[in-house]
């Protein structure tokens, strides 16, 4: 009797694809399993693209999005006062409220009475917010189940390895497994872009974010991707002889196996570089300097101007799906929070803010969406001049499609000692990472069934009830 092929099944057949696949002397046949296998996921037709962005070290949602509401405000700072920064913006760690005003967000979301602010150093993301392209995802972090405080007590249900170390990080990018949900997710839809290799793009990220059955990261720098110098220059030690035979020896065809699968990975590498490259060109336009101020996000900014040239290009490379990783490192503020975090934070609201007024100009808005992970929050308490690491935290999804303008899932009380104060106003999660994971797959086009063989803990929760990008 004929069976439908069970999402297990269709992994495998993906899996056993791409191992043909990598042979040069049944590659043909290695496609051609590989896109049986995949029309039977899924089909693309509009171009569409996810933009991780990544903050390693653990970021401080309380001083990301700031409690605002009198009762709220007050518990954030007798947990975090203490002396008065130089520039009166900060009591101990707390952010002062007076200086709070200009990035006090609307409420839509919230529970009545809760109000929320931006640190006041992200103004750029505020008007984003306010345009109704961004939203916040509230404490959300790494559960296996949903968990009360008594069983994460108690240890009574399943919980994430790794608690409160950085290497969790691996699990915002791989959940369970050995594979990146971002190349799980574009294994489906390989066989709709004319090139595999660009589907899956890292400019500055975890490249193991985008490997999966058979999708693999191409990495580029936020400058463009890397050349061999002497095959760029054309010369050699001054001799042009001797770059053709360079060019000649890393590229030719072999009888001996092994030499010939270089041969051939090395080829399609530099076929793929100058397509990049003749794509995008060779410097920024003008364009793209004025939409990206160099002065202004840093290096997180010049990785999302990468993306921001590929998205423009990707229609035109017959790409119809794409996923991107970018990240930025220093949030692990043990100390040093108070002279460290706004820097860093204003960076990501800098550079969140011009990826969106390039996707707006480049009429791409709808179609591409930027999301920010952290391996974790950090706690509420003050520890002389930092904090140390939490759970649950805050995150914010950007883009054109959002249901922007308001904050998603269940944002906590702020203090110490309540039903989610896991220690030290440690947030437990109340909005697992792999729900937003599995709305981002689904907008991108994966069906539920794939996306539950992709997120094999999404069973124990509700799913799509964040309303990412569900419109009132």
């Amino acid at each position: 009797m004929n069976k439908a092929l069970s999402p297990i099944t269709r992994r495998a057949l993906l899996q056993k694809a791409s191992a043909l696949a990598l042979s040069p002397t049944v590659a043909p046949m290695g496609l051609g399993l590989l896109g049986m296998a995949n029309a039977a996921a899924e089909t693309a037709t509009d171009y569409k693209a996810l933009v991780y962005v990544f903050l390693n070290g653990g970021n401080d949602c309380y001083n990301t999005v700031v409690p605002y509401d009198t009762d709220n405000y007050n518990r954030y700072l007798n947990a975090r006062k203490g002396t008065a920064s130089a520039d009166g913006v900060y009591s101990g760690i707390a952010v002062v409220k007076s200086k709070l005003g200009p990035t006090l967000l609307g409420t839509r979301g919230l529970s009545s009475g809760q109000q929320m602010a931006l640190n006041p150093t992200m103004t750029g993301l505020k008007s984003v917010f306010d345009a109704g392209r961004a939203a916040i995802v509230m404490n959300m972090g790494l559960l296996n189940r949903p968990t009360s405080l008594a069983e994460f007590r108690n240890r009574s249900v399943p919980l994430p390895p790794y608690m409160f170390s950085h290497t969790q990080t691996q699990l915002w990018y791989k959940g369970e497994g050995d594979m990146g949900w971002g190349g799980q997710v574009s294994d489906y839809f390989l066989q709709d872009n004319a090139s595999a290799a660009l589907t899956n793009i890292n400019v500055g990220g975890d490249s193991g974010f985008l490997v999966g059955q058979q999708a693999r990261g191409y990495q580029t720098t936020p400058a463009g991707p890397s050349a061999v110098a002497a095959l760029t220059n054309g010369k050699v030690f001054g001799s042009a002889q001797c770059a053709q035979a360079l060019q000649t020896l890393i590229s030719q065809p072999s009888a001996h196996l092994i030499e010939d699968f270089y041969a051939a990975k090395t080829r399609n590498a530099l076929d793929i570089r100058q397509a990049v490259v003749g794509a995008i060109g060779t410097s920024v336009s003008t364009k793209f300097a004025t939409w990206f101020p160099s002065a202004s996000g840093g290096n997180l900014a010049a990785q999302l101007q990468m993306v921001a040239r590929l998205v423009e290009q990707g229609p035109a490379l017959g790409m119809k799906r794409q996923v991107f990783i970018v990240s930025m490192g220093g949030f692990d503020n043990h100390d040093g929070l108070v002279e460290n975090h706004p820097g860093l934070i204003k960076a990501v609201s800098d550079a969140l803010t011009q990826f969106d007024n390039a996707m707006v100009a480049l009429n791409m808005s709808h179609a591409v969406t930027a999301f920010t992970g952290s391996e974790f929050g950090r706690q509420l308490n003050n520890n002389g001049n930092g904090n140390d690491h939490g759970w649950g935290g805050h995150q914010f999804v950007v883009g054109g499609a959002v249901n922007g303008g308001c904050f998603l899932g269940q944002a906590p009380v702020t203090g110490l000692g309540h039903s989610l104060d896991a220690g030290g106003g440690r947030l437990l999660p109340t909005t697992a990472t792999e729900q937003l994971s599995v709305e981002l797959g689904r907008w991108f086009g994966a069906s539920d069934s794939d996306l539950s063989a992709i997120f094999p803990n999404s069973q124990y929760f509700n799913l799509h009830d964040l309303g990412v990008f569900s419109r009132p």
